[in-house]
């Protein structure tokens, strides 16, 4: 064990008022409707911040969320998409969740994707729909 703890150092924390830097956020105006087909309307970052979708709370925790307060109309659901500026050939991926989503209609996704998705197919970290038990 003391051979394996040599092997990997943390590289990049994401957290608190930062957070949100790492990522850009899918905008529908410049890039598009949702490129898997879902009743969804992806919110841009600033969006995101006025409708409430994502938040930073005072012990630094970071809320990234969907619209669950409103009738759905025209493209779908207010939610958020995001990817990381960052890039990687390979590493060790860990995510400090206080709560997944759950329930009918919910499909909480962390996928990690090459340059070239969807062709280049995808690794499913997390990806649960709608009632789905673990």
């Amino acid at each position: 064990l003391i051979g394996l703890t040599q092997c990997w150092s943390l590289s990049q924390t994401w957290e608190g008022n930062d957070f949100f830097n790492n990522f850009w956020f899918w905008d529908e105006n410049t890039n598009g409707p949702d490129p898997t087909h879902g009743y969804v309307y992806y919110a841009n970052q600033q969006e995101a911040f006025d409708w409430g979708l994502v938040s930073i709370n005072g012990n630094g925790s970071v809320k990234i969320g969907c619209d669950c307060w409103s009738v759905s109309t025209g493209s779908g659901r207010g939610s958020v998409r995001i990817t990381s500026y960052g890039t990687w050939d390979y590493g060790l991926f860990i995510a400090d969740l206080d709560h997944m989503p759950e329930g009918c209609g919910t499909w909480p996704a962390w996928w990690l994707v090459g340059p070239d998705w969807p062709n280049g197919g995808e690794i499913d970290i997390i990806e649960g729909v709608n009632n789905n038990v673990y």
